[in-house]
């Protein structure tokens, strides 16, 4: 008796691998919002908000619409993972974690791994990630595309890690890491204290 095998290939099972990326993904990413509770950050002082330029237009968030976003991103993050409306969910998961994130990176939270994070919950709503493997699938039946289609989102989210570790080793190669040894003990200490 011999056992099957399904073809790797198949756009069914590219559909599939990507349906159960997108789950775990957002279960992760979940599971780190969690983790670091971005609400306990609005009761650190206003004099260690440093925000980048693209949350500068903000003031400190207080503690119930950190509350309020952070409700929003559970929410959201929770119906992506079952893929429940998913292009919608995935949007508002991504919208809402890049916030949270760069309100923790605004006190000074040095998380090198979050900006990798929030390239690939930008690249999920773009993909076909609720084909296979997601409640929406069960709900409607919908058409599969190319294989190729299933593909691009997991190849390019391998390219943000690449990218990531590249720029890092170039730093630390060329020296310029260590170039402002202030700011990195600066932003040490407000992470650990």
């Amino acid at each position: 008796m011999t056992a099957v095998v399904p073809n790797s290939g198949t756009a069914e099972s590219q559909a599939f691998n990507l349906g159960v990326c997108r789950a775990l993904f957002y279960a992760f990413y979940l599971w780190q919002m969690i983790h670091y509770s971005p609400v306990g950050y609005s009761a650190l002082p206003v004099q260690l908000w440093s925000p980048p330029w693209l949350l500068s237009v903000f003031s400190p968030p207080s503690e119930s619409g950190l509350m309020a976003i952070s409700v929003t991103f559970y929410l959201s993050s929770f119906f992506a993972i079952l893929g429940l409306f998913s292009r919608f969910s995935s949007t508002i998961t991504s919208l809402t974690g890049a916030f949270l994130f760069g309100v923790m990176n605004s006190y000074g939270h040095v998380n090198i791994h979050s900006s990798v994070m929030q390239l690939i919950a930008f690249i999920i709503p773009l993909s076909h990630a609720s084909d296979r493997f997601s409640i929406d699938s069960l709900l409607k039946a919908l058409p599969l595309k190319s294989p190729e289609a299933y593909l691009w989102p997991i190849r390019l989210s391998q390219v943000s890690f690449v990218a990531l570790m590249f720029t890092a080793g170039l730093q630390k190669l060329t020296g310029n890491w260590l170039s402002q040894p202030a700011h990195n003990m600066e932003y040490w200490i407000r992470y650990k204290y």
